[in-house]
């Protein structure tokens, strides 16, 4: 046997005995006794830990779009983003003051590039945005603002930030 063969023979074993392991370290069975809780229901558990408020009992406005509190709104907007439409998404942006050389009607293009920046350079846990109309109270931010997250780019940090009581979102640079 020549020193290739061995070397092939001795893969082919090695890649044998590592399945035959894994398959070993398989449990025999996938149902246990003990049903460990799914991500969303730890969600769910932490969050009610911590007293965050349900939205159902607040008065959240009624929006056809579903953009009453930070969380909805911003969902809303990943929602449509996420599946490419940018009309839908552009409801969730304030196009009031845009700069010059852009206009509402741009809208579906700026939540396409939203989108584009936010899956690039930001993780948004819906989760941590509060469920209460008027927004945190506690984040030290004028009461008509909500901060969703913040973007560094260029040496510059920008705010993502939520209108309040406005159902939309607005990018400031700090």
């Amino acid at each position: 046997m020549n020193s290739f063969q061995h070397h092939l023979r001795l893969v082919v074993l090695s890649a044998v005995m590592m399945t035959v392991g894994a398959l070993w370290s398989l449990p025999a069975h996938a149902e246990t006794d003990t049903a460990q809780p799914t991500l969303k229901e730890f969600i769910e558990k932490r969050s009610k830990e911590k007293g965050a408020p349900d939205a159902t009992g607040l008065n959240v406005p009624d929006d056809p779009l579903g953009r009453g509190t930070p969380r909805s709104s911003v969902r809303g907007f990943l929602s449509a983003a996420k599946d490419r439409n940018y009309v839908q998404a552009a409801e969730y942006l304030d196009l009031r003051n845009l700069p010059p050389g852009l206009n509402e009607s741009q809208g579906p293009e700026l939540a396409r590039e939203l989108r584009i920046v936010l899956d690039r350079t930001l993780w948004i846990d819906t989760e941590l945005l509060s469920t209460n109309p008027e927004g945190e109270p506690s984040d030290n931010l004028p009461v008509v603002r909500e901060r969703v997250g913040r973007i560094a780019a260029e040496g510059k940090t920008y705010d993502l930030l939520l209108p309040r009581p406005l159902p939309t979102v607005r990018i400031r640079a700090t």
